[in-house]
């Protein structure tokens, strides 16, 4: 019986002994960047939205106002009487203008009379010529006067008739001054009226962006958290003298806003710089500041690592944009786990703007894939899987 056991415990220590040592590599994801001539930066201005139209409007003249006929919030239509003057005096004005108007014609009509009369007592010879002088001059300056007392009573109707205030357009009324009874001047405001329909957003950009806006262009912009789309209309030929940026209009189709609200649109700057797009967990911090990342040499599963410096242009949500001297792939992340002349593992790679994923976990005949960019997992079928073993080494 002991013989019998020490022939088993004997095969058992061959078998064992016959097991060849496995070695494990660090395994890596890898990433293939695809250099481009440029690279765009998304600028971002506030501005205010504003009616296309938008005017304080008042009266013309001074007196008491009598009566508003409208509200704040009242909408309004071109040509709509919004208030009214007191006018008793200009009546009367009118009135008295009228009477002296008739007086003066009156007069002159005498002194025409008596003048052709003093003309045929001359011509028999009974009438001297100065006095045929006194009335023509007589004549003449009442019909000066006459003149003078129509242009002053036409005045006195036009001052009658701009004692009520009409809307110059059709709109709403945003604003009210004054009060029923207040005395105002000439160009005193009385109201302020917009015009809802065509909304434009003026913003204030840097003379160097300007050139890279297009009319009739759309361009994204936010209002009150909403995405919306600004057309580029015109931008102003001047500097403004206290942000020392050109005004520009964009006009607002479709926007849910209201004159004077806030809103920042997004403008593109394309940079010509040759480079990478990188994801950032790519780039790791290298000597004396400075920012690398970590090639993949060999063309096998098994690469070594190499190190190249890399200098950040732009940041991107979750890539880099970088100028650097990169000719195969990276490391896409995991950077803390290896250093440059590592023998390392490539499980998987994946090229700009792909999903970066990693297989975390192969059981039986279903494999856990991990989208590293995404932060979200999934399974994938067993033709999938027999793939992922052939390209990963799981340590049992």
């Amino acid at each position: 019986m002991k013989r019998l056991v020490l022939a088993f415990l004997s095969v058992g220590f061959l078998v064992a002994c016959s097991e060849e040592p496995r070695v494990v590599y660090q395994t890596v994801t890898g990433f293939t960047p695809v250099k481009t001539e440029y690279y765009e930066v998304d600028r971002f201005f506030i501005g205010r939205v504003s009616a296309s139209q938008q005017a304080n409007i008042s009266f013309e003249t001074q007196g008491v106002a009598e009566e508003l006929l409208v509200d704040q919030g009242h909408r309004v239509i071109k040509g709509q009487a919004l208030a009214k003057l007191d006018i008793s005096l200009l009546k009367t004005q009118s009135n008295e203008l009228a009477a002296q108007l008739r007086e003066t014609k009156s007069r002159k009509k005498l002194a025409e009379n008596s003048l052709r009369r003093q003309i045929d007592l001359n011509a028999n010879g009974f009438t001297a010529e100065q006095r045929i002088d006194e009335l023509t001059s007589e004549v003449e300056s009442l019909a000066a006067s006459e003149s003078r007392l129509k242009a002053s009573f036409n005045a006195n109707v036009i001052r009658l008739k701009k004692g009520v205030l009409k809307a110059p357009f059709g709109g709403v009324v945003s604003r009210r001054f004054i009060d029923a009874g207040t005395v105002v001047d000439p160009s005193q405001p009385i109201f302020q009226i917009i015009d809802e329909g065509d909304l434009e957003l003026k913003v204030g950009i840097p003379a160097g962006l300007v050139g890279s806006l297009v009319a009739g262009n759309s361009y994204i912009t936010e209002i009150d958290g909403v995405n919306t789309s600004a057309i580029f209309i015109s931008a102003a030929a001047h500097l403004d003298q206290i942000t020392q940026s050109v005004p520009v209009r964009f006009a607002l189709t479709d926007a849910d806003a209201r004159d004077g609200q806030t809103a920042v649109v997004s403008i593109s700057n394309k940079q010509q710089v040759a480079g990478f797009w990188v994801p950032i967990t790519s780039v790791t911090e290298g000597m004396r500041g400075s920012w690398v990342v970590y090639g993949l040499e060999g063309k096998s599963a098994l690469r070594t690592l190499t190190q190249s410096a890399v200098e950040i242009l732009h940041v991107d949500d979750d890539r880099f944009y970088v100028k650097a001297d990169i000719t195969g792939d990276i490391v896409a992340s995991g950077m803390h786990k290896v250093v440059p002349g590592q023998l390392v593992e490539l499980v998987v790679i994946e090229a700009e703007q792909a999903a970066i994923i990693e297989i975390s976990d192969i059981a039986g005949d279903l494999a856990v894939v991990e989208n590293v960019g995404l932060g979200e997992q999934q399974l994938i079928v067993p033709e999938a899987t027999e793939a992922a073993q052939s390209s990963a080494v799981v340590a049992q």
